[in-house]
This record gives C-alpha cells, sequence and structure tokens, in this order.
C-alpha cells in the first residue's frame, strides 16, 4: 500500500484567520525546530513563509534531516535577501555566518514562490552568489496591481485606513 504524502506548513504566528487552516500551531522557533527535528523525515514536502532568520534555521535542519524532501518557500517579500549587498559587505564574522547560510539555503531549497513583478525580476538574478531562477515562480497574490490602476483606486498608507 502506498503511503500517503504528507505536507507541512509551518507558520511564523497563529492568528485567529489561520483556525480554520491545517497548520502548526505552536508558539516559539525553538518548538517549531524540534518538531521538524522529531519529524522532519516524514514530512514530503515542507512550506515556510519569507525569507526570515526562522526560515533559515527550519529550511536547513529539514533539507539535513530529509534531503529529498521538498523545501517551499512562500516568499511573501524579500526582506532579509533585500539586505544582500549590505549583508555582504560587512566584516563582521557573525554576518558572514548568515550570508554562508542564507546561501546554503537557497542552493538547497527546491520552489520559491513570490507575489510581485519587481521582486520576481530581483530574484531573477542571483542572490546571495546563486542562481534562483528556475526554482521560481511568480504567484500574484489575489488582485490585479493593472486593474486597480485602471480603476483609479489609490492605495491608502496604514495610518489612513479605518479598522472596520
Amino acid at each position: 500500500m502506498k503511503r500517503k504524502k504528507n505536507i507541512t506548513l509551518i507558520f511564523n504566528s497563529i492568528e485567529e484567520e489561520h483556525l480554520g487552516k491545517d497548520v502548526l500551531r505552536q508558539k516559539g522557533l525553538l518548538a517549531k525546530f524540534f518538531y521538524l527535528f522529531w519529524h522532519a523525515w516524514s514530512i514530503d514536502l515542507l512550506m515556510l513563509f519569507h525569507f526570515s532568520y526562522g526560515t533559515l534555521l527550519l529550511g536547513l535542519t529539514y533539507k539535513l534531516l530529509h534531503p529529498s524532501g521538498i523545501l517551499y518557500v512562500k516568499a511573501d517579500g524579500l526582506a532579509i535577501l533585500a539586505q544582500e549587498e549590505q549583508l555582504c559587505r560587512s566584516n563582521n564574522w557573525k554576518v558572514k555566518i548568515l550570508c554562508y547560510l542564507f546561501k546554503r539555503l537557497l542552493e538547497r531549497v527546491d520552489k520559491i514562490s513570490i507575489e510581485t513583478e519587481d521582486d520576481y525580476k530581483r530574484l531573477c538574478k542571483p542572490v546571495f552568489g546563486i542562481n534562483v531562477r528556475d526554482k521560481l515562480a511568480l504567484m500574484l497574490n489575489g488582485f490585479d496591481e493593472y486593474i486597480l490602476k485602471d480603476l483609479h483606486i489609490e492605495e491608502k498608507a496604514l495610518s489612513q485606513e479605518e479598522n472596520i
């Protein structure tokens, strides 16, 4: 009998809207790390959000423990990757280790999706010296920016928004 595939999604935090979703409901990076440490071998696909320190730790741990498993990062923005040039120029040994680890993560990640065309174009060029173009997919996040402009709808600053 064929084993069912296991897809695991690890969120950074749990909000009320996540209660209807099948997510790991644990707080703290340490708890997520231990969960992954004990269960990595049974996870066929691990989905993480953003390129953050947590994604770095969890993604590298997963690929170390389950090299043939699929690691997918839904990058809702580039965050740390956008600081690549500043980080790589640093002489701080901690930052150099961080750059090295992000390179290893980018080599090992199997699929990356990004929400905006600008970030997609940025990731089509090498990041931390790693070409991820073949692993990259543009996955717009629920609305068309061109239609937004055609309808003359202006984006409000967060401070102008109403809590309705």
